[in-house]
């Protein structure tokens, strides 16, 4: 027998393509079902009024930690505050919405408004919580929508459920704490 007669892929002849005939159990192929799985799952992301709820609570502790500091220091000074001071407290909070939202996504996967909405930016079946780069890409893609005075919601969801901008940046879609199994 000649090396020409011989099949590709024997012992004595490694072939270059190896095509399975059969899917194995450790094989990753693509299949049908993984488009329907990303239609069920973008079924199960968060609801607009629960990400609705959840904005305002963050907002709220924001803005009331930042009116806690402003009444402080008009006592303290004796007087209101200025023009430049208020310019300097919306930048305090937007500063402090930044950590109230990077630190509770990082360590719990939701911030205080996510908890009280009953929605999570960490889905169980992933079973990893978001990296800090996950986090302030959700942050950052919050504030471009508030910015934006929300017009970015009204494009339809991503086929994954990524819904908000928020979404799309973190690659995380909010889901309610019952469909955590999506």
């Amino acid at each position: 027998m000649t090396t020409s007669d011989r099949a590709p892929g024997t012992a004595s002849e490694p072939s270059l393509v190896d095509f399975p005939l059969r899917r194995e159990p450790g094989d990753t192929l693509t299949t049908d079902a993984e488009p329907a799985r990303d239609l069920q799952r973008a079924a199960l992301t968060a609801p607009f009024s629960a990400r609705a709820i959840a904005f305002a609570a963050d907002a709220l502790a924001a803005l009331s930690i930042t009116a806690l500091a402003l009444l402080e220091a008009a006592r303290l000074a004796g007087q209101g505050p200025s023009r430049t001071g208020l310019m300097w407290a919306t930048v305090f909070a937007i500063y402090l919405s930044f950590f109230l939202a990077l630190v509770p996504l990082a360590l719990f996967g939701r911030t205080l408004g996510m908890t009280l909405a009953g929605i999570s930016a960490t889905p169980s079946g992933l079973g990893r919580r978001l990296s800090l780069r996950e986090s302030a890409a959700r942050w950052l893609g919050t504030v471009c929508t508030a910015a934006a005075l929300g017009l970015p919601l009204l494009r339809p969801p991503a086929p994954s459920g990524a819904w908000t901008p928020a979404d799309r940046l973190s690659g995380r879609p909010l889901v309610e704490d019952g469909n955590e199994d999506a």
